[in-house]
């Protein structure tokens, strides 16, 4: 790791957007590697952050944190592609890494209106025909971006969830696809204990309606209306459960099995 760097990553963008900052922040933070992820570099880290909402012209503290900073992360709107302060970070970080270590992430709009202009780049090509002629044209070539935009909230998360490990990737030197198969054997672990804690829960439940059904028989009308109570907290509680878990269909679809086995356990076929 370069020792000269105080920043693994500096995100920036326009004030507008500055919401987005925030999330990304709080998402990159709160990611953890999973264990056995071998770093090229076992000194890299991901999560020293520093984060520039900016409308403000270039200026001396602008080079000092984007010469301390190994990756610029650039959120792409379409207030960012009209931004001249933008474009102004990503040019002058370009040339002090001769183009690399940067990070597109889309978040609003289409990407030809959304990428600073200098994201873009123009390819003048040459191709044979079959007739052996040459056709010369101009081509555009677009950044590979991280896209995050969504239609609702729940494909919100999982693309933000996904692109947050693309990103943390990218920043430690490993190929996407490595900590993605890391981070998924990860899920599948968490769905598994989901799953296990959902049927002790749901155990513990089926108990409570046995001893107050029980005592109900024997003390009247108090011991019925703790089990009518006991009916009710249990009925939300399966209701409410898979909903939490609605972003990871598997676990869902775990859990809805168990509580599935559990109401049949307690009240029998239909």
């Amino acid at each position: 790791m370069d020792q000269n760097k105080k920043y693994d990553i500096c995100i920036c963008s326009t004030k507008k957007d500055e919401r987005w900052i925030k999330i990304l922040y709080d998402s990159i933070m709160k990611y953890r590697l999973p264990s056995g992820v071998i770093l090229p570099d076992p000194d890299l880290t991901y999560n020293r952050i520093y984060t520039d909402p900016t409308e403000s012209e270039y200026d001396e503290k602008t080079e000092e944190i984007l010469a301390s900073s190994r990756y610029l992360l650039i959120i792409c709107s379409p207030a960012a592609g009209a931004s001249k302060p933008l474009s102004d970070r990503l040019v002058r970080f370009k040339d002090m890494n001769d183009g690399e270590n940067v990070i597109a992430v889309l978040v609003e709009g289409e990407p030809q209106e959304s990428f600073p202009p200098e994201f873009i780049e123009e390819k003048h090509v040459r191709r044979l025909m079959p007739d052996m002629s040459v056709v010369e044209y101009t081509e555009t070539v677009e950044p590979v971006a991280s896209d995050i935009r969504a239609g609702d909230s729940k494909e919100a998360k999982q693309k933000l969830r996904y692109e947050t490990v693309r990103i943390v990737a990218s920043v430690l030197g490993l190929h996407p696809d490595v900590l993605e198969r890391r981070h998924e054997k990860r899920r599948q672990r968490a769905i598994i204990t989901v799953a296990v804690s959902a049927s002790l829960i749901l155990s513990v439940i089926a108990g409570i309606f046995l001893g107050f059904g029980l005592k109900a028989k024997h003390e009247g009308d108090i011991f019925t209306r703790q089990t009518e109570i006991s009916i009710e907290v249990a009925e939300r509680l399966t209701k409410e459960l898979p909903d939490q878990f609605s972003d990871i269909p598997e676990a869902k679809q775990a859990i809805e099995e168990i509580i599935a086995e559990a109401q049949t356990d307690l009240y029998g076929e239909e």
